[in-house]
C-alpha cells in the first residue's frame, strides 16, 4: 500500500492525474478504511493544473471522507480553504 502511495504523490507532483487517481485505487484495493489513502486521491484532483469544477468537488468528497477516518484537524483546514 506504501509503495502505490508514493508512487500516487509523486505522479501528483507531475501532474499525471489519471496515473495518479489509478495508483489510489489500487491503494483502496488492499486497504479502503485508511484515511491516508483518501487524501492523496483528494490531492490528485485538487493539484491538478487543469482542475475543473467536478475535480474540486470530488477533491473535496474525499477530503471529507479523509477526515471522517482521521479526525485530523488539518484536513479541515484544507476543506475551508476550498469552500472559500
Amino acid at each position: 500500500m506504501a509503495l502505490y502511495l508514493n508512487i500516487c504523490s509523486a505522479l501528483t507532483k507531475m501532474n499525471k492525474k489519471d496515473e495518479a487517481l489509478h495508483s489510489s485505487e489500487e491503494a483502496l484495493k488492499i486497504n479502503n478504511n485508511n484515511a491516508k489513502i483518501y487524501y492523496k486521491k483528494a490531492q490528485a484532483f485538487l493539484q491538478y493544473i487543469n482542475r475543473d469544477s467536478s475535480d474540486i468537488k470530488l477533491g473535496f468528497y474525499y477530503l471529507n471522507k479523509a477526515y471522517e477516518l482521521s479526525k485530523d484537524q488539518n484536513i479541515l483546514v484544507q476543506m475551508h480553504k476550498i469552500k472559500k
